[in-house]
């Protein structure tokens, strides 16, 4: 077990020894990886361990992990519970905070049916700080002691956005030297920009760095924090950042940097290669301006169309003539989610500074609304972009609709077409078989 492991467990025993979970109906919320050895633990020591409970609905069903086997319920199956019978355990690096709030709001009391593991102690908060401290001060060794520190976090359409108003807040500030300091995402956007002093951390020193920026407030004067509205914080939430009256691309140019409508978003510094995308084109059988790239997966939309749907798409291009190829990121974190489930589509798995010209020699490009679109909203292909139709949002958490986050509202692509899907039917095939269907048409003309 790592540090934080070791934490997590010995409050976990402070939990049994206290007996506050004597008689309850056990579920967990967290990473499968790091929670299915404290659910192993419980069920040895006779509690009643039910499972996991999981946002994403997709996970839902009995899971299996090094021979242990469990169940993982959607959120609406575990409401469904009564709530003086359950003792749920959050164990979070990333997200307990996410959702401890989620819980609280559906009425869970934290201490009587809601636990949070390595939740953020007053002593964790002070070490924090010292250690965000010592960061700044490596970076000022490493850089100059002007440095100026970017923080990054989010997903790869936040980074990209971030990343394109660098170069006007510098200019408005008169900053000339600077850092880039965020996750692997970070780096991948920082580089097709071309900028180049860009350091990675980890996820526990980012959270460092924004307790310092609590602590100190605006006598930080060589850091800007630019997720301002990260859910480490515990306070400062961005009401006005999920708002209807507000686009995405509204958020960064105010919330972010500050800056006025006029401000201009810089375009990355893609490496054109049309010879190696060539080369990927001969090798797996992809037709030149008649190829349609799928990309079916996008972790920030909860509600997404069913295998089905994507298939009988799939299956009517290539009957029309068309080559298909599917994308997915072969990283480790997403392998086991992303897999090629279509007959007779090509798997690809191009880096975004090859992907311009990828869709380019491609023509066509059909996907749900991820941070891919945000990187290559102005690749020379006819674009689809789907969205769930999302009319009830919970504007604290996350926007995914069309009007929050349209190519077209927030860039002005175009040989873009948008469409929303009605979250609601998922189940219903003839719904999804009718949408397939016009989207083919779309494309043959």
């Amino acid at each position: 077990m790592n540090r934080i492991e070791k934490g997590a467990a010995a409050e976990l025993h402070e939990l049994i020894e206290n007996g506050v979970l004597k008689g309850r109906k056990i579920f967990f919320m967290g990473n499968i990886v790091n929670v299915y050895k404290f659910m192993q633990e419980l069920e040895t020591e006779c509690y009643s361990v039910c499972g996991m409970v999981d946002n994403d609905t997709k996970k839902a069903g009995r899971y299996d992990i090094e021979g242990y086997e469990f169940e993982i319920h959607d959120p609406m199956d575990f409401f469904a519970f009564s709530k003086e019978e359950i003792a749920l355990i959050i164990y979070s690096e990333r997200f307990w905070c996410e959702m401890r709030e989620q819980m609280i709001r559906e009425g869970y009391q934290e201490g009587i049916n809601l636990f949070i593991l390595e939740g953020v102690s007053e002593q964790k908060k002070i070490a924090y700080i010292k250690k965000a401290w010592d960061i700044l001060e490596e970076y000022k060794q490493k850089y100059g002691e002007d440095v100026f520190c970017y923080l990054f976090y989010g997903p790869i359409g936040d980074n990209y956005l971030f990343a394109g108003y660098i170069e006007e807040y510098n200019r408005k500030h008169g900053i000339t030297n600077f850092v880039c300091i965020g996750t692997g995402a970070t780096r991948k956007i920082c580089e097709i920009y071309g900028f180049g002093q860009i350091d990675t951390l980890d996820r526990e020193s980012i959270v460092a760095i924004e307790y310092l920026y609590m602590f100190l407030g605006d006598s930080l004067k060589n850091v800007h924090i630019l997720p301002i509205w990260d859910w480490a914080f515990h306070f400062n939430r961005d009401c006005m950042r999920l708002n209807p009256r507000f686009s995405f691309m509204d958020t960064y140019i105010y919330y972010t940097y500050g800056l006025d409508d006029k401000s201009v978003l810089n375009p990355p510094k893609f490496d054109y290669d049309l010879e190696m995308v060539a080369s990927v084109f001969s090798d797996k059988h992809l037709i030149p301006k008649k190829t349609v790239v799928l990309s079916p997966f996008a972790y920030s939309i909860p509600f997404q169309p069913p295998e089905s749907f994507w298939k009988r798409l799939g299956k009517g291009l290539l009957d029309n003539g068309y080559s298909l190829a599917i994308n997915v990121d072969p990283s480790p974190m997403h392998e086991k989610d992303e897999q090629n489930f279509i007959e007779g589509a090509q798997t690809v798995s191009f880096l975004l500074k090859e992907g311009m010209d990828f869709l380019k020699m491609a023509g066509y490009f059909i996907g749900m609304r991820s941070g891919l679109c945000d990187v290559l909203w102005n690749a020379e292909c006819k674009k689809i972009i789907l969205y769930p139709a999302v009319r009830e949002i919970d504007y604290e958490r996350h926007r995914c609709d069309m009007q929050f986050g349209s190519l077209e509202i927030m860039y002005g692509a175009r040989d873009v077409r948008e469409i929303e899907f009605d979250i609601k039917r998922k189940e219903d095939t003839l719904y999804w078989n009718n949408v397939a269907d016009d989207i083919l048409k779309g494309v043959l003309g």
